[in-house]
C-alpha cells in the first residue's frame, strides 16, 4: 500500500467536535498522553497519543476545550463513514475510515497531508508513537507520521488485532481475534512487528486494553476480564462479568473500572432477549476483587473516564457521573439518543457524543449542560 495526497472537501466533522464524538478530546497542537510515557522511537521528547488519552485510559485530556459554543472552522470529506475515534498529535488529526483509509489532516487548516489505504476497514483509533502512526485493523501497520509511507505492514493472519493500540514504554499493547472463535492480548514491537508476548483468551477482544499498575487489563466478548503482567503477559487474575465487554477499561488509584453488557445472551452485537442493560464494575487492580457494581441503561459501549475521584460513563441515553469510591450516582444527564461514545474530560467539562446527532459539553461538577453542537449526522 502507498500513501496518497488528498484535498479538503465538504463537511464530515469539525476537528474538535470529531474528537469529542469519538471520545478523545484534545486541542490542535497537543498530544493526548502524559510525558511519563514518552517514546524512544524518534521524537523522544513527545508523549504518545492514543485512544482515551493515555495508557490507563482515564479519558483525561490536556485541552483546552472550546470557550463558549463551538463554531466550525473547516470541513473535511472522507470516502466513507467513520466509527473510530480520531487521534490528535503535533497539530495533526489522524483518523481511520470504515472504507479502509487512514488520513492525516492538518488540525489548523483542514487540508489532508496524506492518506494510506490499509486494505481493511480502519475502524480502530490510530496511535502516534514518536515519528510513527500505528494502525491495528486486522493487519498491523506502522506508518511514517510525516509522509504516511509504510514502515511495517503485516497482513491479517491467525492472530488479527481488532482493538485500538495502547502505547506504553515503546511497545504496542492490543487485543484481537485468534482463528475463528478465540481471542488474545499481546505486546508487539512496532518497528519489527515481533510479538513480545501473547496471552490467548476463549473469545475475541474488541476493546483496547489498558495499562496501569504494572499490568495490562482487557476484556473479551466471552464475559472474561483479565489482568496480565505488563512485562511477561502472565495472568495475575481473572474476573467473569455478566455479559460481553465492548468498551475499554480504565485504571486509576489502584482500581480498574470495567464496562460490560448485563445479558448472558448478548455476544458480538446480537441479543436473544429484550432485557439488556449495562454494568459498571470497580475491581481491585491488584487482586481482581469486586469493590462495587452499578447497573445502568444500555447500550454499554461507552468506555469510562476517571478523573478526580469520579467515573463518567454513558449508558442508554444518559451520561452518568459516579463516585469512584462506592459507585453512588452523583448526577445523570439525559440526551436524545444512545450515548455509545466515550466521555472525554478537560478543565472541569465532560464532552460526549450522542446518537441524537449532538455533541454535549456538560459541567463535570453539576451535570448542567454548557452547550450542545448539532453535527448534522
Amino acid at each position: 500500500m502507498t500513501a496518497l495526497a488528498l484535498r479538503p472537501g465538504p463537511l464530515l466533522r469539525l476537528a474538535l467536535i470529531l474528537v469529542a464524538l469519538g471520545g478523545t478530546f484534545v486541542a490542535p497542537g497537543h498530544g493526548s498522553a502524559r510525558r511519563d510515557d514518552a517514546s524512544p522511537h524518534g521524537g523522544a521528547d513527545r508523549a504518545p497519543a492514543m485512544f482515551r488519552g493515555d495508557a490507563a485510559h482515564t479519558g483525561l485530556q490536556p485541552g483546552p476545550g472550546p470557550v463558549g459554543e463551538p463554531v466550525p472552522r473547516w470541513r473535511f470529506q472522507t470516502s466513507g463513514a467513520m466509527s473510530a475515534a480520531p487521534t490528535v498529535a503535533d497539530g495533526v488529526v489522524y483518523l481511520g475510515g470504515n472504507e479502509g483509509w487512514v488520513y492525516a489532516v492538518d488540525a489548523g487548516t483542514g487540508y489532508a497531508r496524506w492518506a494510506y489505504e490499509t486494505g481493511n476497514p480502519a475502524g480502530c483509533a490510530p496511535a502516534v508513537l514518536g515519528d510513527w502512526v500505528i494502525v491495528a485493523n486486522g493487519g498491523f501497520h506502522t506508518l511514517d507520521a510525516e509522509t504516511g509511507e509504510a514502515q511495517l505492514g503485516i497482513s491479517p493472519q491467525r492472530y488479527n488485532p481488532t482493538t485500538p493500540p495502547t502505547i506504553h514504554d515503546g511497545l504496542v499493547y492490543l487485543g484481537g481475534q485468534r482463528g475463528t472463535t478465540g481471542g488474545y492480548f499481546g505486546a508487539q514491537d512496532p518497528e519489527i512487528g515481533v510479538m513480545r508476548w501473547r496471552h490467548d483468551t476463549a473469545a475475541a477482544a474488541v476493546a483496547a486494553p489498558a495499562v496501569a499498575a504494572g499490568m495490562v487489563f482487557g476484556g473479551t466478548l466471552g464475559y472474561e476480564f483479565v489482568a496480565l503482567d505488563v512485562a511477561s503477559g502472565e495472568q495475575r487474575w481473572r474476573f467473569r462479568t455478566d455479559g460481553a465487554i465492548t468498551a475499554a477499561p480504565a485504571g486509576a488509584d489502584g482500581v480498574v473500572f470495567v464496562r460490560s453488557w448485563d445479558n448472558p445472551a448478548f455476544v458480538g452485537g446480537t441479543t436473544a432477549t429484550s432485557r439488556v442493560r449495562g454494568v459498571l464494575y470497580a475491581l481491585d487492580a491488584a487482586t481482581g476483587t469486586e469493590r462495587w457494581r452499578l447497573t445502568t441503561d444500555a447500550a454499554a459501549d461507552s468506555s469510562p473516564a476517571v478523573v478526580d475521584g469520579r467515573v463518567y460513563v454513558g449508558g442508554g441515553t444518559r451520561l452518568y457521573a459516579v463516585d469512584a469510591r462506592d459507585g453512588s450516582v452523583i448526577w445523570r444527564f439525559t440526551t436524545g439518543g444512545d450515548v455509545v461514545s466515550s466521555p472525554a474530560v478537560t478543565d472541569g467539562v465532560v464532552y460526549v457524543g450522542s446518537r441524537d446527532g449532538n455533541v454535549y459539553a456538560v459541567d463535570a461538577a453539576t451535570g448542567e449542560e454548557r452547550w450542545r453542537f448539532a453535527t448534522g449526522d
